[in-house]
């Protein structure tokens, strides 16, 4: 059974749970294309608004923060790689590294984007059932010619799902390595294999235990989905939303 991360859905009556699936799927989308190439006045305004919104959900960001401290080593490589590689005012020099001004704030921004995008992912996830995603997923796609909807809504809400379940088997397998103490290695590629290939033969082993087990109960792409409602609170989400798009063009 995968233990409650930030990263799965929770129960509650917050704004963010009582918007339509549809709605928040579309406002996720919206707001991570207009992340692209925009100033940090919007960035601020946008992720201090979904911060206060996740907090209305009930997450927890210090947990969210201690589960996602391995993803912020890429966030500084792209920082350091941008930093170092776009043209600009030199900030010092040093043997052949000589980071720019405007290489530094490219790396801020498009690290910013993408921590902004982790949010919104989030707050999505913690306020959708994987029921109304594969619908929501569903009805848009069913507007798409040639796309089997109904195997694609799937695909995707099992891997929303999974989330959790990968956070968990990652944090077991380094309980295990404590408990081998190779962390005491000081070969970094040595932990790294001993983290990666356990972690990835139990997650594949999970998979194919799901796919037994939905085999074995028959499942199918006819069977009867979730019916989804909007209501006036929906379209005034979407209002707003729609509000901060277009600002993101004069801010």
């Amino acid at each position: 059974m995968a233990q409650l991360t930030s990263f799965s859905y929770r129960h509650g009556a917050s704004l963010l749970h009582q918007l339509d699936t549809r709605f928040k799927l579309l406002f996720m989308v919206l707001l991570s294309l207009a992340a692209i190439d925009t100033s940090f006045l919007w960035l601020s305004f946008v992720t201090l608004s979904v911060i206060l919104l996740l907090r209305d959900a009930g997450v927890n960001l210090r947990q969210t923060a201690k589960e996602l401290r391995f993803f912020s080593f890429f966030l500084l490589f792209v920082l350091a790689s941008r930093s170092l590689t776009t043209d600009g005012t030199t900030l010092f020099s040093w043997w052949i590294f000589a980071p720019t001004m405007q290489g530094l704030e490219e790396g801020v921004r498009f690290c910013w984007r993408i921590l902004l995008v982790i949010l919104l992912s989030l707050g999505f996830i913690v306020s959708s059932r994987t029921g109304e995603i594969k619908a929501s997923i569903e009805f848009y796609l069913a507007k798409v010619p040639f796309i089997p909807e109904k195997k694609v809504s799937t695909m995707l809400s099992l891997l929303l799902r999974f989330i959790p379940l990968i956070f968990t088997r990652i944090q077991q397998t380094i309980d295990a390595q404590k408990a081998r103490c190779i962390e005491a290695r000081k070969n970094p590629y040595y932990r790294l294999v001993k983290l990666t290939l356990p972690t990835m033969r139990r997650i594949f082993r999970d998979g194919e235990l799901l796919a037994v087990a939905m085999t074995s109960r028959c499942y199918n792409d006819n069977r009867t989905g979730l019916t989804l409602q909007s209501s006036t609170l929906d379209y005034i989400a979407w209002l707003v939303v729609g509000t901060v798009v277009i600002l993101r063009w004069f801010i």
